[in-house]
This record gives structure tokens, C-alpha cells and sequence, in this order.
């Protein structure tokens, strides 16, 4: 039995970072918890979920309440809910009830190699194999990516949502299928003969081929019109994803903008469907909003409860984007402990090597252009920014993205060593 070097190329692609992630979770990483920040909270919806059936967390917490500062929301029937979303708790709800809290531990690793196959299958669209490979192992161990494998991230969660809404369209614009027109019998043309009998024979024979060319030409229309069904129900699962995507972090919708150019031919069938996914996961978004906080645009993120000596006060994340635009974008790539260039110079090098990716596949370049700088400018402007334990988590698409640009400029490099190589044995 012989494995494919594709197959072997992705195995590598996961068993690498697989090494280093299980590496980090048994040393125990910086010796803290591995439910921090706002982990603690993920379980805590889902515990009530289980338990209580509900989303009432006041049976999940822990006194004193102001250790629950900024972590929880007040709906409208004054109850503490989660301020986070519920996509993630609901999906490793299986892990924590098998085995408890160090169910998050195991989800976490799980989702991160399964970041880790989505980057592999999206870098092969523009390379090989075995560049794409190398590719997601350096990102997978050289930007802040480990750093989360002690964790239980919602980031990681969102960005695996977004690699697979990108990993579900079809691999071509144009869609799939035969040729518009039935094939035609060279044959037909061939058989001629004047006489009454040649008459007969170039008739009978014409008359076969022009039903085999309706058979054939049946098939086709069947086919093309299957391949088009295919076509637009992977556009509909792919705006499920994303609009999953984007109500696990709003920021992902930003990854739309030009998405356009990476969705089949013709868009006037395309995109309708791709709306109409990610319109599923919004409806039950804005429902959700509607029942807790009385209107469908209202989110918990708008109700963030503050403990004070007077009582409860609610702020919300939409003042807290107050960062000059300029200090934003220098910290961000500079700041140690924080910015891009400390924390993933690999992200950094990668998208030095985007103009690589230009010459290889427009498409895809300008997408991941346009995506990273408008996630990046966005939260250039928010002052939380900094709360991530290492490196910037908000800015993880930018860094499963970059795979690509290093990918192609990987793959490029192993041509030209070996049109050199043929070029030195042609001379010799």
C-alpha cells in the first residue's frame, strides 16, 4: 500500500505542530491554569447548559461577584448570562461532560490541529505539497500559535470557522461540468457514397450517431446540471461557517469584503447562496439577542456587567475602540510580548513574501491583503487589545492566513533549485 505524497505531505503538516503543542501541555506551560481570562466563562455556559438548561450562570459562579468583573452580561430579566458566545461551549459541551474541565484542555488541542489541516488543504491551492507542508509547520510553531495550546481559545475557534468556510468553496470560479455543446461524430461527415445502397448506409449511419450524440448530450446537461447543484449548496455551506464565524467574533466579517473574489462563476447565483448560509447562523444570533436583551441588535457584548460599590453598572465594548489609529498600528506590530514582530516573526515574513503569492494566484493574494489589513485596522482603534496573555489573539486570521504567501514562496523557490538542477545536468 503506498501513500500519496499529498497524504503524506498533510500528516506532516499536523504530526509536527501535534509534537510541539503536546510538548507545550506537558510542561504545563507557564504553570498558571489553562482556563484563564475569559476560558473559565466558555465552561461556565456550558455547564449551565447541561445542568440547568438554561443560560442563567448564577448557579455556575463563584462569590465574590466582583471577581466576575467585564466577564458577564445582564439580560433583561436581570439575570447574569454569558457575555461571550455560545458556539464554542456548545461544541465542547461532548469533552466536558466525558472528562470534566480538562475537556477544554483536549477540545482545544483537537481544534488546533484541526487549524493546522485547513491551513494545509488552503495552501495547497497554491502550492505543493511539500511547501505547503513546511509552510504550516513554521507558522504552526514560529508565531504565537503554541502559546494557546495551554489554553481553551474561542480565537482558535473562530479561525477554524473561518478556514473552513474557505476550505468548502470550490477550488475553480468557473463551474464544473462538460461543454455546453453535445459532441459531434467526426464520422458523420466521413461516410458518404453515391449510390442508392451508400444513400441507405450514410443515412442509417448518421441517424446513429445523431442518437448517440442525444444520449451523449443528455448525460452532459445531467451532469452540468448536478455539478451546479454541488456548486451552490458548497456556497451555502460555506456562508454557514462564516456567519458562524462571525457571530463567534464580529470581526470576521470583515473577511467578506472580498470574498467575492474567491467565489464561483457567475456570482449572480453564488453569492445569493453564499448569503443565504450565513444568514442562518445570524437569524438564530439575532433571535438569541432578542429573547435575552429585547432587540435582535443588542448583544452581550452591550451589557457587560461592572460590579461597583453603588451596584451594577454595564458598559459596552463599542466605547472602547478610543486608540489613536497610528499607536494602534505601531503597537501592534512592535510592542514587545505583543506585537506581531516579538511574537510571530513569521507572520511578519510571511507577508513580505505576498508579492510572491501576486505572481501565483491574484485572487488569493488580494483577498488575504484586504482581509488582514481591514481585521488589523480594526483593532488598531480597540484599547483591549493588549488583554491577550502572549502575542495579539485578535489578530490569529492574520497569521493562519499567512501561510499561503509562504507556502507559494516556498514552492517557488523548490522550482527554481530544480530548474537549475536540470539546467547543470543538460550542461554536463
Amino acid at each position: 500500500m503506498t501513500v500519496s505524497r499529498g497524504v503524506l505531505a498533510g500528516l506532516v503538516a499536523v504530526v509536527v505542530p501535534a509534537v510541539v503543542f503536546l510538548a507545550v501541555i506537558g510542561s504545563g506551560y507557564d504553570g498558571k491554569p489553562y482556563l484563564r481570562g475569559d476560558c473559565p466563562y466558555y465552561v461556565a455556559a456550558a455547564r449551565s447548559i447541561a445542568e440547568d438548561g438554561d443560560l442563567d450562570l448564577g448557579n455556575q459562579l463563584w462569590q465574590p461577584w466582583r471577581a466576575h468583573n467585564t466577564n458577564v452580561a445582564l439580560d433583561q430579566q436581570g439575570r447574569l448570562v454569558p457575555k461571550h458566545p455560545l458556539w464554542m461551549s456548545l461544541a465542547a459541551l461532548p469533552f466536558l461532560l466525558v472528562f470534566g474541565d480538562q475537556g477544554a484542555l483536549v477540545f482545544n488541542l483537537l481544534q488546533l490541529l484541526l487549524l493546522c489541516a485547513l491551513m494545509f488543504a488552503l495552501a495547497r491551492r497554491v502550492a505543493g505539497p511539500w511547501p505547503s507542508a513546511v509552510a504550516i509547520c513554521l507558522t504552526a510553531t514560529l508565531s504565537f500559535l503554541p502559546h494557546f495550546a495551554w489554553n481553551f481559545s474561542p480565537d482558535v475557534f473562530a479561525a477554524v470557522l473561518l478556514l473552513g468556510a474557505l476550505v468548502i468553496l470550490p477550488h475553480d470560479r468557473a463551474p464544473r461540468g462538460p461543454a455546453e455543446n453535445p459532441p459531434r461524430s467526426e464520422n458523420r461527415q466521413e461516410v458518404r457514397d453515391v449510390s442508392p445502397e451508400g444513400r441507405s448506409r450514410s443515412h442509417s449511419t448518421s441517424r446513429t450517431y445523431g442518437v448517440t450524440d442525444c444520449a451523449s448530450f443528455a448525460i452532459c446537461s445531467r451532469e452540468r446540471v448536478s455539478g451546479r447543484a454541488s456548486c451552490i449548496g458548497r456556497h451555502i455551506l460555506a456562508g454557514v461557517f462564516l456567519g458562524l464565524a462571525t457571530t463567534a467574533k464580529p470581526s470576521f466579517a470583515l473577511a467578506a469584503i472580498a470574498l467575492p473574489l474567491l467565489l464561483g462563476k457567475p456570482l449572480r447565483r453564488s453569492i445569493p447562496a453564499f448569503v443565504l448560509g450565513g444568514l442562518l447562523p445570524v437569524a438564530l444570533w439575532m433571535g438569541l439577542n432578542q429573547h435575552l436583551f429585547g432587540h435582535p441588535l443588542v448583544t452581550p457584548y452591550d451589557r457587560i456587567v461592572h460590579f461597583t460599590e453603588a451596584g451594577i453598572e454595564l458598559h459596552s465594548n463599542r466605547e472602547d475602540f478610543t486608540e489613536p489609529l497610528w499607536r494602534g498600528v505601531r503597537d501592534q506590530i512592535i510592542r514587545p510580548g505583543k506585537g506581531l514582530l516579538p511574537t510571530s516573526p513569521v507572520t511578519v515574513v510571511s507577508f513580505l513574501l505576498l508579492p510572491l503569492l501576486w505572481f501565483r494566484e491574484r485572487r488569493w493574494a488580494v483577498y488575504i491583503a484586504v482581509t488582514s489589513l481591514a481585521i488589523f485596522l480594526f483593532y488598531s482603534t480597540y484599547a483591549q487589545w493588549v488583554t491577550s496573555h502572549w502575542g495579539n489573539r485578535f489578530l490569529m486570521p492574520l497569521v493562519v492566513l499567512g501561510a499561503l504567501p509562504l507556502a507559494a514562496a516556498l514552492d517557488w523557490r523548490r522550482n527554481r533549485v530544480n530548474v537549475q538542477r536540470s539546467t547543470s545536468n543538460v550542461q554536463l
